[in-house]
């Protein structure tokens, strides 16, 4: 049995893609995932299961959410070993920030079609891409006038493929907190 992260690219963002986390729990159970938990209302769920394909876990969950939800929502999944060693490396440790800087996690639905030379910067978002793995992205984002840039955008625009966004706090707090 193997314990996953699965995030939901934008559910519940801006009135779109509405889906409670209730409902979303349920089709998992649904799919006999075990241990089904989620964690805030932006599409993040934890789950143990028998399966170790990845990429047939993300079309499973897809399709399931279609099929009760008629919504088509992109979904990517990662061990929770595999994040909870993000967290642990920690790849903004070198990285200067305060109250005015969030950092983000762009997990990648496939890997990147295009790899841009580091770092690359749209200054008009305040987004920075400083690093770049396999199928995750690393952005600082400055507030300007009041408001940040949005990662997921630049990110997809920059590399040519789907991701979703998390803020690094959030990713802390998934991997340290006892979801029971």
């Amino acid at each position: 049995m193997t314990k996953y992260f699965a995030f939901l690219r934008g559910v519940n963002v801006g009135g779109q893609n509405l889906i409670k986390m209730k409902d979303l729990s349920q089709i998992l159970d649904t799919i006999g995932f075990l241990n089904v938990q989620t964690y805030i209302q932006s599409g993040n769920v934890l789950f143990d299961s028998k399966s170790g394909d990845i990429d047939d876990l993300q079309r499973t969950v897809e399709f399931h959410i279609e099929k009760h939800l008629s919504l088509k929502i992109k979904v990517i999944i990662r061990t929770f070993s595999f994040v909870q060693n993000l967290v642990r490396n920690d790849p903004f440790k070198n990285i200067e920030w305060n109250q005015q800087t969030k950092l983000y996690v762009c997990f990648l639905y496939d890997e990147p079609k295009i790899h841009p030379l580091l770092p690359t910067e749209n200054p008009k978002e305040g987004l920075e891409l400083f690093r770049l793995d396999k199928k995750e992205a690393y952005l600082v984002s400055k507030e300007i006038n009041g408001r940040y840039g949005f990662s997921n955008n630049f990110i997809e625009k920059e590399l040519n493929v789907i991701s979703t966004a998390r803020n690094w706090t959030t990713i802390n707090t998934m991997v340290n907190i006892d979801f029971k």
